[in-house]
């Protein structure tokens, strides 16, 4: 419909944020220590979502959903 346009979905990780701030301290350790093990630094969350909006290797490539920089 549009030419040179593509669509791609992506997700970035579970990235380690400061979204529970205002959490009770409690709950903070307590979501800390369930969720670490699954959590990324910003950088490393941020990787899939610019490879897939700079990636020379993707230009045309659409109707794909990425993961760890990686379609699946």
């Amino acid at each position: 419909m549009y030419p040179g346009v593509t669509i791609n979905g992506l997700h970035p990780g579970a990235v380690a944020t400061e979204i529970f701030q205002g959490v009770p301290w409690l709950m903070k350790i307590i979501l800390g220590i369930v969720s670490w093990p699954f959590l990324v630094y910003a950088y490393e969350g941020t990787q899939t979502t610019l490879h897939v909006a700079i990636s020379k290797k993707l230009e045309g490539v659409t109707g794909k959903y990425f993961a760890d920089c990686k379609a699946s």
